[in-house]
């Protein structure tokens, strides 16, 4: 068996405790939470949302459709696609019915889904397809 001086030993035992290191943790530091977002969903109100009232209005859910706009691609609405939305983050928001917008999906104890609205557009801007 070879003899190894003192700094030799110690480098290969550190290098190998590294080594066993990175295999038990493999995903590293950041991997295990890249998971973990919400499902973001894309709306247009069904009912107007007014600023500062804490209220969860219905909206109708938008998605994307590769043959729309002749072919290029876009969202579509679906009005009969119902989903709860409501300023939780209490920004603010405020439109009437109509407005399009952004929710993160979360789920509630009794198993519905409801969003938390992180982007709407302007009151005054509401260019909806199912009023």
């Amino acid at each position: 068996m070879p003899q190894f001086d003192k700094k030799s030993a110690e480098r290969i035992s550190k290098t190998v405790r590294r080594d066993e290191r990175g295999r038990r943790n493999g995903r590293g530091y950041r991997a295990r939470y890249t998971d973990k977002r919400a499902p973001l969903v894309k709306f247009e109100l069904l009912e107007d949302l007014v600023q500062w009232s804490g209220e969860t209005v219905e909206a109708a859910r938008k998605s994307w459709d590769p043959s729309a706009d002749s072919g290029k691609g876009g969202y579509t609405v679906d009005c009969d696609d119902v989903v709860l939305v409501a300023d939780f983050n209490e920004v603010g928001h405020e439109a009437d019915v109509g407005a399009f917008g952004a929710a993160e999906m979360h789920a509630r104890a009794d198993g519905t889904w409801v969003g938390t609205i992180i982007d709407l557009c302007c009151r005054g801007d509401e260019q909806g397809s199912c009023v």
